[in-house]
C-alpha cells in the first residue's frame, strides 16, 4: 500500500502513529465502587451498657439491588456474546461516633449514686430528718410588695383615645364629622345628643358666646371640661378631653359668626334712615 510522502520530508522525524481500531481498542468499563447509605439499609445500634464499643458494627443490606454486569469483549477468556458474572457488592463498614452510649453509661452511675440514701440524713434522728427534708422542698411564696395594686383597683391604666386628625366639622378638607368620630369611640347616637346638649349648656353658662374658642378665658375653659368629665368619667380616657374641646370649637364659632352678623344688621339697620335723611338734605 503507498503513502504520499511530502515534499519537505525528514527521515530524522518518526512517523506519524497509526490509529486504533473500534476492535482494538477495550470497551468494557466497570464503575467504581463506594460506599452507599439507602433508605432500605437498617442501622444496627449497640446497646446502651457497653461501655467499651465505641463503633457500630458491619451494616448489612436486607434490599440491595446488584448493578448492572458490565458488557466483557469478545475474544477476553469468555464466549461471545455472554456477559460477565455479577459481582455482590461487598459490605463496608460505616463506623459511627457513639455518644449515646457514653451519657446513657453515665447516667446511670449517676442514678446508682442517687438511689443510695444521703448521709447527712443518716446522723439525725428519724424524726428530725424527714421534718428537714419536707422544710427544704416547700417553695417560698414571695411577699406581696406595698406596689401592688389593691383589690377592686384595675390592673392597668385605660388605653388613651386619640383625637381624629384634621378640624372638626371639616370632613371635606381634611377634618373629620364629630358624630362620625364619636360612633367610632362606641358612643350611641342618642347618647351623643344628650353629650352635646349638656357642654353646651356649660358654654353658656360658663364662656362668652360672643368669642370664638381661641380668646376664652382658659381657666373658664378647663371648668367646663372638668364639669363635662364629672358628668361623664368616660372622658378621662381622651386625650386632652378633645370631644369637650371639639364641641366648644364648633358651637363657640356658629355663634360668635351669628352674633357679628346680627351687629353688623343691627348697624345697617340703624344706619339706614339716616342715611336717607342726610341724602335729602344735601339735595
Amino acid at each position: 500500500m503507498s503513502r504520499p510522502v511530502p515534499a519537505f520530508f525528514e527521515p530524522g522525524t518518526p512517523p506519524p502513529s497509526l490509529p486504533l481500531l473500534t476492535c482494538q481498542a477495550g470497551l468494557s468499563y466497570v464503575p467504581p465502587s463506594a460506599p452507599t447509605v439507602i433508605a432500605t439499609e437498617e442501622l444496627t445500634i449497640p446497646s446502651a451498657r457497653s461501655k467499651e464499643k465505641r463503633s457500630v458494627g458491619p451494616i448489612r443490606t436486607t434490599n440491595r439491588v446488584n448493578s448492572p454486569a458490565p458488557y466483557v469483549r469478545p475474544g477476553s477468556g469468555s464466549r461471545p456474546g455472554t456477559r460477565a458474572r455479577p459481582v455482590a457488592n461487598a459490605n463496608h463498614n460505616v463506623t459511627f461516633a457513639d455518644p449515646l452510649a457514653h451519657s446513657l453509661a453515665e447516667y446511670d452511675s449517676d442514678s446508682s449514686e442517687l438511689s443510695e440514701p444521703p448521709s447527712r440524713f443518716a446522723s439525725e434522728a428519724p424524726s428530725e430528718a424527714p421534718a428537714r427534708a419536707a422544710s427544704e422542698l416547700t417553695p417560698t411564696i414571695p411577699r406581696a410588695s406595698s406596689e401592688a395594686p389593691a383589690i377592686g383597683e384595675p390592673a392597668t391604666q385605660p388605653s388613651i383615645v386619640s383625637q381624629p386628625q384634621g378640624e372638626v366639622a371639616r370632613p371635606g378638607r381634611g377634618g373629620f364629622n364629630f358624630k362620625d368620630a364619636m360612633t367610632a369611640a362606641g358612643w350611641e347616637s342618642e347618647r351623643i345628643l344628650t353629650f352635646q346638649t349638656f357642654v353646651t349648656g356649660l358654654i353658656d353658662q360658663h364662656l362668652d358666646v360672643t368669642k370664638s374658642y381661641q380668646p376664652q378665658n382658659e381657666s373658664l375653659r378647663q371648668v367646663v371640661r372638668d364639669l363635662a368629665t364629672t358628668e361623664y368619667p368616660e372622658l378621662a380616657s381622651y386625650e386632652n378631653c378633645w370631644p369637650v374641646k371639639c364641641i366648644m370649637i364648633s358651637y363657640l364659632k356658629a355663634r360668635s359668626a351669628a352674633h357679628r352678623k346680627a351687629v353688623v344688621t343691627r348697624g345697617a339697620a340703624l344706619a339706614g334712615p339716616s342715611g336717607s335723611r342726610t341724602g335729602g338734605r344735601s339735595r
